[in-house]
């Protein structure tokens, strides 16, 4: 059920930005924090954050790095917060859940942190958030949140589904066909996100062919890629992160499904276009927050600025969700004029920011973000915009009480 978003809401601009040579630039395997601007002389307001650097998922971790530390070093050059630096502790959780509590555990009874950013899979998120709300921590998530499950510790920088699903599904129906395979790994993520696409397909005279979940550290796809082949399907929607997710899309190219059959991915970006050769990957198709060839100033700023920072030289999605979140946690700081724990929860809720795609808010229904949103395909080893959708409100198919 939609909800009509409140007329006053407190805005915050983004900082005065840095030059390439200010970036902070870190180690990405280990443990660390980034030191606080000794100028300052003060305690530091500490944000924890919990990424996969190892296990399947460093694509998407060493991004969301990117985004955090160019956030942490941009805010304290423009005075940090309430006087105060920012800094960032670092966990490695391995794509494990399990390793993701324990990290959690760590970051907020040792290090003190007054909110988590991270992690990127929807199993680790889920078994944080039972810490998160015995210690009344903010969690800020940065990756596709699938949905159907709000909580009042839970802020969602990523994407709902509606904001990655309904118009690529539309464009897709009307360029390519309305028989669809679903074909996901079984976790969360596409256990709810599939029964929304099936959802907005059927609405619009499609047809589900068939729903596929399989296991996350599967590593052979061919039966898998039979089937698509041998179920008639025009388009396949795929939501399989990290590196797994990539070498499905690899092996049905390698069989030659591409070009009879139009693949979408959730979640894709451009981070992922380096495990393809040469002429490969293309006309794969995705509704996504950010792309970073957009001609628009605001985002080439960024991307220049971001650019200094990454060894890939890729700027994606995830650098920028995890760019806002930071962002967010120092405005709600400001806006309370307090670094504590429960103010900066209280703070979030209903928050606006600049991003570098527009206005962002943080809406106090779900906790989700309404953004800005892009249809885009591969095309030529880049990723390119074929419209802009618009400031997107977020449905996550659930509310706060």
């Amino acid at each position: 059920m939609q909800h009509e978003a409140p007329r006053h809401r407190r805005r915050f601009g983004v900082a005065e930005m840095l030059s390439r040579r200010e970036l902070i630039k870190g180690t990405l395997a280990t443990p660390f924090a980034i030191a606080p601007n000794k100028a300052f002389g003060t305690q530091s307001l500490k944000i924890g954050a919990i990424l996969p650097f190892s296990g399947g998922q460093e694509l998407i971790g060493n991004q969301a790095k990117l985004g955090i530390d160019l956030a942490i070093t941009e805010i304290n050059a423009a005075g940090g917060v309430l006087g105060s630096p920012i800094e960032v502790v670092y966990q490695d959780d391995q794509t494990d859940p399990k390793t993701a509590v324990e990290r959690a555990i760590t970051l907020i009874q040792r290090e003190t942190v007054a909110a988590i950013v991270g992690p990127i899979l929807s199993p680790a998120r889920d078994a944080n958030l039972a810490i998160h709300r015995r210690h009344k921590v903010a969690l800020l998530y940065g990756a596709s949140f699938e949905g159907g499950s709000c909580d009042q510790y839970l802020f969602n920088f990523g994407t709902s589904p509606n904001q990655e699903l309904d118009a690529l599904l539309t464009e897709l129906q009307s360029q390519a066909g309305n028989d669809f395979y679903l074909f996901g790994a079984d976790i969360a993520w596409g256990q709810k996100l599939f029964p929304k696409a099936e959802k907005v397909i059927t609405e619009h005279g499609g047809t589900v062919v068939a729903k596929e979940l399989t296991a996350l550290n599967t590593t052979d796809f061919t039966t898998s890629i039979r089937r698509i082949r041998e179920s008639g399907a025009k388009v396949v929607i795929q939501a399989f992160p990290g590196s797994r997710g990539l070498s499905f899309l690899k092996q049905a190219e390698d069989l030659g499904l591409f070009g009879k059959v139009t693949f979408a991915c959730v979640g894709f970006s451009e981070s992922s276009l380096g495990a393809f050769g040469p002429g490969q990957g293309e006309d794969i198709w995705v509704e996504t927050p950010f792309v970073s060839t957009l001609d628009q100033p605001a985002i080439r700023d960024f991307v220049s600025r971001a650019k200094s920072g990454s060894p890939s030289g890729f700027v994606t999605r995830y650098v920028v969700s995890h760019y806002n979140a930071i962002k967010a946690v120092a405005a709600a700081a400001s806006g309370k004029k307090s670094s504590a724990r429960e103010d900066i929860l209280a703070g979030l809720s209903g928050l606006e920011i600049d991003s570098p795609t527009g206005q962002l808010t943080v809406d106090p229904v779900n906790h989700c973000v309404n953004q800005s949103m892009f249809l885009a395909k591969t095309e030529k080893g880049s990723l390119r915009v074929v419209k802009s959708v618009g400031n997107i409100r977020a449905d996550a198919g659930c509310a706060l009480l």
